[in-house]
């Protein structure tokens, strides 16, 4: 069934036709003429299957779309440990050692006051030795900075898309030549 124009202004429609069913109307020199109703088209945008019950048969024209997201995925992993490590560290060092040395000397004169002669003496003398002392200082030497920076890249992405073709092949009207007229693309129908 084929929906028919709309009703002109000034033509009376009944009451009694139901909804979702469309008039139509003739006037003639501004008279009413009648008023035929008729069933409203489904609407284009309506399922197959309500289509289908009206009559039609359809074929659904399909086009795939593109559509590129994007979404974040690990693109590897720096990981930076610290740990202590010794090192056996070797010096030289210059130390002073005192060494203490007895000498006898043959002498020959007269004893004096000064000798102090037949008392008891003792003396001590005190060896001083240098020995390495060593103290350890910690310095930072170096520092590792660690840091993340982003950078963009344009990638190609290639895919594949599906479309649904359809072709038409009228053979109700034949042509001049006597051949149908050619098939007709989807879309210039």
């Amino acid at each position: 069934l084929v929906a028919t124009p709309a009703i002109p202004p000034g033509v009376a429609t009944s009451p009694a036709i139901p909804p979702g069913v469309a008039t139509s109307s003739a006037a003639v020199a501004g008279s009413e003429v009648g008023l035929v109703a008729t069933p409203a088209a489904p609407p284009l945008a309506a399922p197959a299957a309500a289509r289908a019950e009206a009559g039609e048969q359809v074929i659904p024209v399909v086009e795939e779309e593109l559509r590129i997201g994007r979404r974040d995925v690990e693109g590897g992993r720096v990981k930076v440990r610290s740990y202590i490590v010794e090192t056996p560290v070797t010096e030289q060092v210059s130390l002073r050692q005192e060494h203490v040395e007895l000498q006898r000397r043959i002498v020959d004169r007269p004893v004096t006051a000064a000798d102090q002669a037949f008392q008891d003496r003792t003396i001590e003398v005190r060896a001083v030795n240098e020995e390495a002392v060593v103290s350890k200082e910690a310095r930072v030497t170096e520092e590792l900075v660690v840091r993340k920076d982003a950078t963009q890249r344009t990638e190609t992405v290639a895919e594949t898309l599906r479309r649904t073709q359809v072709e038409l092949e009228d053979d109700t009207t034949p042509r001049r030549d006597g051949a149908g007229p050619p098939p007709v693309p989807a879309g210039k129908a």
